[in-house]
């Protein structure tokens, strides 16, 4: 019990963690790349994907197998090349079928030595682990998967063996080693993951059963365990909406709830403490704190036409009210995840490909981007190889073929602008914008919920002694969860619009920190403005948005969503409060 109390804390110093959680071939693993802004996981999306991998920010890259029993794996990484010399489309690939394991700690012991990390890859040093890298074609990988409009820089690299990282990974059995490897840990230099731990998680949707089931253990653990949780927050990934998403969705809340958090996700009355963590109609059940979802593979949803962002903004919409009025879900953003991930990767070679295809004439490079098969064929009139324009589709689909070209033809001449407009229409930018707001600015409270969750699971589980009287204080604090109902509003108004004039939407859409968690930026002030000028101002709206909600034309959403911004502006009241004044002790001077 000692030292999961001491994990509780330990947690809180640590970075953020986000897992990405969806259906298999749901874009997950391309998606953190692009988010990371580096080629680090794996895409080739096969039923290979089956372990849980975690992504930490470290020196140098470092890929490690874990064992049930605590042992640990060297893991060959492999780089496959593409068309002249670029790398291939599909990343790394990770070898697991010859592991070489050295013993670790039973798994008492490690947990002994590192409490609370069930699954979890944390910062493992082993000095016996080999660090045999071959980087035969550029030694200062992996700086190559940056955007690099040089086509000298950024070779590839044929392999290297290394301690720890994962993705999309080829999982076959080690003759003779009788262990199961159980989850891959990533060490990998970037400031992304100095931020925040990323956790890639197997499809929930596999044919095997038993992967399907880690996903499950690791975010919505069943029946009375007290393992910590995992993750603090989960960005969910969805190419459609239908059951098993959302019973999904439905199970984290439940571990949420079942482990005495008592944060309803229901909004249906007009809660002045702003304890509901929902809006509408959530009857009963706790949505996980932190959650968002993103329509991956958008560019899929309009069929790769020049306008499929704005087909899949209508199906994210959907999705949106659907989830947002279930209170399984704070925001639904589309992203096209392949081209997010490729626009942060461009190399100079495909920008000049761009500019080959943007002078070819319109209806002759529409019918060749009728199909993937035919934009290859070799027989088609085109300025570029067949090997190239496969690769061009591997990379960028259809879509980002067809939006590289019109931003070319419409005047983009280089490649830095090329790739900083292919990952804002990629949707890439707003969903950092979201991550930003929900997550990153709220950090310390996602952590400090899990880490309150995880109490109360110990709590719960150790009954008779004297930290029973912590509990009720403990499910107090858990449900106090305004913070949460700030963002499921702040999700709402992506969606749908009060009957407000825009300047008193502007300031709602400020005070409950949809401009971030700061106080001046609530009340949209310069960060140097006078503490009590400030105070006044917070006054001003706790009045002003109490006033709206008892308004007699105003339906229960816009009442609830008046309350939040009022109790959000006393939040500020009592951060700003007087400190208590020490009056100077009375100095004597000392006599000549």
């Amino acid at each position: 019990m000692r030292a999961q109390l001491e994990e509780c804390v330990r947690r809180l110093d640590e970075p953020l963690r986000v897992a990405l959680a969806g259906q298999l071939k749901a874009g997950k693993s391309t998606l953190l790349n692009a988010l990371v802004g580096q080629d680090i996981a794996p895409t080739d999306a096969t039923e290979c994907t089956r372990l849980v991998t975690w992504y930490r920010n470290g020196p140098s890259p470092r890929v490690t197998a874990h064992a049930t029993d605590g042992a640990r794996a060297d893991v060959v990484v492999r780089r496959g090349r593409g068309a002249e010399g670029l790398p291939g489309a599909h990343g790394l690939t990770f070898d697991l079928s010859a592991l070489r394991w050295n013993p670790g700690p039973s798994r008492a012991a490690e947990h002994a030595s590192n409490p609370g990390r069930s699954g979890e890859a944390g910062h493992h040093t082993n000095s016996s682990l080999s660090r045999a890298v071959d980087f035969r074609a550029n030694p200062g990988w992996p700086r190559e998967s940056g955007h690099h409009p040089n086509p000298g820089v950024g070779r590839d690299v044929e392999h290297y063996t290394t301690p720890g990282v994962s993705g999309d990974v080829e999982h076959r059995p080690n003759p003779g080693a009788g262990r199961e490897v159980e989850h891959l840990a990533v060490e990998w230099p970037s400031e992304e993951l100095a931020q925040t731990t990323i956790i890639d998680t197997p499809g929930i949707s596999s044919l095997s059963r038993d992967v399907s089931a880690r996903t499950s253990h690791l975010l919505a653990p069943g029946g009375n365990s007290v393992e910590l949780p995992n993750a603090d927050a989960v960005v969910y990934l969805l190419r459609r909406l239908d059951n098993s998403d959302v019973e999904f969705l439905e199970r984290i809340g439940a571990a949420s709830d079942a482990h005495g958090s008592g944060s309803g996700s229901g909004y249906s009355g007009a809660h002045e403490t702003g304890s509901g963590a929902g809006y509408s109609g959530a009857s009963g059940n706790s949505s996980p704190l932190g959650v968002i979802g993103v329509v991956s593979r958008a560019d899929e949803i309009g069929a790769g036409r020049i306008d499929a962002l704005n087909s899949a903004r209508d199906v994210a919409s959907r999705f949106a009210t659907e989830l947002e009025r279930t209170g399984l879900c704070q925001s639904v953003i589309p992203v096209a995840g392949l081209l997010a991930f490729a626009a942060a990767t461009l190399r100079q070679r495909e920008y000049q490909a761009f500019e080959a295809l943007a002078g070819v004439p319109t209806d002759t490079l529409a019918a060749a981007l009728l199909s993937a098969d035919r934009f290859a064929r070799p027989d088609l009139p085109l300025p570029l190889p067949p090997e190239l324009r496969a690769h061009l589709t591997a990379r960028f689909g259809l879509f980002g073929i067809r939006l590289a070209v019109t931003l070319i033809r419409l005047g983009v001449r280089d490649s830095a602008t090329l790739a900083a407009e292919l990952t804002r229409r990629s949707g890439l930018d707003e969903l950092r914008t979201v991550l930003d707001v929900q997550f990153a600015q709220r950090a310390e409270e996602l952590k400090a919920h899990s880490a309150l969750t995880a109490l109360a699971r110990i709590l719960v589980a150790n009954p008779g002694t004297e930290a029973d009287a912590l509990l009720p204080r403990v499910r107090t604090l858990l449900a106090d969860v305004h913070g949460f109902t700030e963002l499921r509003l702040l999700g709402h108004l992506r969606a749908e619009e009060l009957p407000f004039s825009p300047a008193d939407l502007a300031e709602l859409h400020r005070l409950i920190g949809g401009a971030g968690v700061a106080t001046h930026r609530r009340l949209g002030v310069p960060a140097h403005t006078e503490v009590a000028t400030q105070r006044e101002l917070a006054l001003a709206a706790v009045q002003k948005w109490r006033t709206r909600s008892r308004h007699p034309l105003a339906d229960q959403f816009m009442a609830n969503a008046c309350l939040t911004a009022a109790r959000s502006a006393e939040g500020l009241l009592d951060i700003l409060r007087e400190p208590p004044t020490t009056p100077f002790a009375r100095i004597t001077l000392p006599r000549n």
